[in-house]
């Protein structure tokens, strides 16, 4: 008599069924567990009983105040938070645990400070080409914003600034120049623009715009700078804008360490993602 591969399976699941029986019964899952007669697989019965073994799922905000809120009515051991400089994020994952006794991680809350629209606005323009007229515009929109200043920083009335900008008049310079040394002589010819407005107006060579970047930070002050790219085209540049979204990054960070404080809070904040 010769038995079949499914026959010895059997013989072998049935013969260290006690054995696995034993090992359930001493294993203490957090879940109620149950031995189905098909391979032994194993199923969870969390969907059957009345409450779930833990929380799960994701708080997601705009706002500080209801992140930090959320924070502390549900920290726990281990718990910890995680700024991300680069998005302007924060995210508290609750169930992290300990080193001894990691978690699943599935308990979070999500903060992601949302931009300004005149700090959108200011983005946006950063750098951009702009028609002469579409800049003059610009200028007389978020005027509420802004302080000009002339080459020799003195400030000028942002009504008096725009139309400074609308009246500029370019013209196309040519000539040539001639250096003349011991052993050589070079000769180049160039061609520049020349930028005049009228005669009671000053051009302004540089802005600050002031405003809140994102919401909860406090205000800032960014330094643009006017440049012709060519003839009856402008741009302003945010000068250091990198360094000032750092500042930014480490304000944002403070803001949450402040107020957890404030709370008696010892979540243990970071700078970085998990």
């Amino acid at each position: 008599m010769s038995l079949t591969p499914e026959a010895i399976q059997t013989l072998v699941n049935n013969g260290n069924a006690p054995l696995f029986l034993d090992q359930l019964k001493n294993a203490e899952t957090s879940s109620q567990v149950i031995a189905i007669p098909s391979e032994y697989k194993l199923q969870d019965l969390e969907a059957y009983q009345e409450c779930r073994n833990s929380l799960r799922g994701k708080f997601e905000t705009n706002v500080i105040d209801e992140f930090i809120k959320y924070n502390k009515d549900h920290a726990e051991d281990g718990t910890k938070t995680f700024v991300d400089a680069d998005t302007m994020k924060a995210e508290t994952i609750f169930d992290v645990g300990t080193r001894n006794k990691a978690g699943h991680q599935r308990h979070r809350a999500s903060l992601s400070l949302k931009q300004t629209a005149p700090y959108k606005a200011l983005l946006n323009l950063s750098g951009s080409p702009m028609p002469q007229k579409e800049m003059a515009e610009w200028l007389e929109d978020y005027s509420e914003f802004l302080t000009a200043f002339s080459s020799d920083s003195q400030v000028i009335d942002m009504d008096k600034a725009s139309a400074a900008i609308r009246d500029l008049n370019f013209e196309v310079v040519r000539g040539s120049e001639r250096q003349v040394q011991d052993f050589s002589q070079q000769q180049s010819e160039y061609e520049r623009v020349a930028t005049k407005t009228k005669e009671d107006l000053v051009i302004p060579a540089a802005f600050v715009f002031t405003c809140e970047p994102y919401h909860g930070l406090k205000l800032r002050k960014f330094e643009m700078r006017l440049s012709i790219v060519r003839n009856e085209i402008l741009t302003l540049r945010i000068k250091r804008l990198e360094e000032t979204q750092e500042l930014m990054a480490f304000e944002f960070l403070e803001i949450i360490v402040q107020k957890q404080e404030e709370l008696e809070m010892n979540t243990p904040t970071y700078i970085g993602e998990f």
